[in-house]
């Protein structure tokens, strides 16, 4: 492991590549060379089943209301924070609230898209543990329609994850509270070892019927480092309110 970027690394320091993506490279390779597959450009939004699949993969396979949640392919986690930076400074100019500490690149991200960050209490340096409750105690006060960002499993750079009770809690406050989730997920399978365990938080928030933005890599996950390949979702009420916003999101 390089602890630094938290990335999987061989015992020559080199980065490992997964079993599975070698076996996709070849039959990628193999469909290039026969003919069935060319470098066409792609949507705005990005490669349709590429799309599909990261909706699924972090809402699961049987989420009611897939339908209702659009997603556009980005330049890796970063790409997705910024498309939804861009978004928010033009729709919903708000406070992007942060955890402290939290990942380095979220303050110029937002900063950069035009947004005032903020932090709120995350990390108890006593017990090397999470604050939950000064957590909770912090956002009970935030104005109503307040953005916050909040990482799904493996926190950067604390690794201290809310439990699933604590997950339960943070969303029924915030929903009472009518505040508006950013969640941003990089490390799906890398927490736990399992993709359903660590997206939890992100199927429980859609479950509560909350609206919300996520923001997903596969960099360090599928260890795709060099690919930049990431995903930003937007989890919207109706498919008629998904269709409009995907041509916000292209544009």
């Amino acid at each position: 492991m390089n602890l630094g970027v938290g990335a999987y690394r061989t015992d020559e320091e080199k980065p490992y590549v997964f079993e599975v993506v070698k076996d996709i490279e070849k039959e990628l390779l193999d469909e290039f060379v026969s003919g069935k597959l060319n470098k066409e450009y792609l949507p705005i939004e990005g490669h349709t089943g590429f799309n599909e699949a990261s909706k699924k993969l972090i809402f699961g396979q049987n989420c009611q209301n897939l339908d209702s949640i659009v997603t556009v392919q980005s330049i890796s986690g970063t790409g997705a924070l910024r498309i939804g930076g861009e978004f928010l400074k033009k729709f919903m100019p708000e406070i992007v609230y942060v955890p402290n500490p939290t990942w380095s690149n979220h303050y110029s991200i937002f900063e950069n898209s035009g947004l005032k960050t903020s932090e709120y209490p995350y990390f108890d340096p006593k017990d090397k543990g999470l604050d939950f409750e000064g957590m909770v105690d912090y956002l009970s006060k935030l104005k109503e329609g307040s953005i916050v960002l909040l990482h799904v499993a493996a926190h950067n750079p604390t690794g201290v994850d809310p439990t699933k009770e604590n997950w339960s809690q943070i969303a029924d406050l915030m929903k009472s509270k009518k505040l508006f989730p950013f969640f941003d997920t990089a490390y799906q399978g890398f927490a736990s070892g399992s993709l359903e365990n660590d997206a939890f938080p992100i199927r429980l928030f859609n479950e509560k019927g909350f609206q919300m933005f996520v923001a997903q890599s596969y960099a360090k996950n599928m260890g795709l480092y060099g690919e930049r390949i990431g995903a930003f979702h937007v989890v919207c009420n109706t498919p008629d309110t998904a269709n409009k916003l995907l041509s916000q999101l292209k544009y």
